[in-house]
């Protein structure tokens, strides 16, 4: 068995792993969504840059919740 320490270094590899993930996928699965908009209403290039938009946004919101959680953990490991 594993002892909860290992258990959590292995968590925080898989979140240290996610962030790339985070930072490369967000911004293309909203240009693309977008740009697929875009030939079904014929408003090129209009939602490809708003879902842009939308994407980086929640890249954005996705590493401030990854980063917030990474620095309440290491508090709590100190104490």
């Amino acid at each position: 068995m594993t002892e909860p320490s290992e258990d959590k270094e292995f968590a925080r590899y898989l979140g240290l792993i996610g962030i790339p993930f985070v930072i490369i996928a967000t911004p293309i699965c909203g240009f693309l969504l977008g740009y697929w908009l875009d030939g079904m209403f014929g408003t090129a290039p209009y939602l490809s840059y708003i879902f842009l938009g939308f994407g980086i946004a929640a890249c954005v919101r996705e590493l401030y919740k990854l980063i917030k959680e990474f620095g309440k953990n290491d508090d709590q490991s100190n104490h």
